[in-house]
């Protein structure tokens, strides 16, 4: 009798954990899993992660702020590429637009 509880408890808990490790696993396969590291700098960081941008299932755009500078990288499996480096962005505010009506 107890044997036979403890199989119908068993088997319920044995699907469901093969289910979320499959689903774990999928969702790794296809990279739909976010990063799970945090977005936000360290303190004492000199490398600053400010954006990213997935392009494929394996590559992806990023941008960082570095000594003052903004890099756009592109990051695949197996290279590294800077596409542009820029200095640190001034602030940017949008010009007066006149509202309608007024002339």
């Amino acid at each position: 009798m107890i044997g036979g509880y403890l199989l119908h408890m068993m088997i319920p808990l044995i699907i469901v954990t093969g289910l979320i490790i499959l689903s774990l696993w999928l969702l790794k396969k296809f990279n739909l899993l976010p990063s799970l590291k945090a977005n936000f700098p360290q303190k004492g960081s000199a490398i600053k992660l400010i954006e990213t941008l997935r392009l494929g299932r394996r590559q992806q755009l990023v941008v960082i702020e570095f000594s003052n500078k903004k890099l756009l990288l592109a990051v695949t499996d197996t290279k590294v590429s800077c596409l542009s480096e820029t200095d640190k962005s001034p602030s940017f505010s949008l010009p007066d637009i006149p509202e309608i009506g007024d002339k």
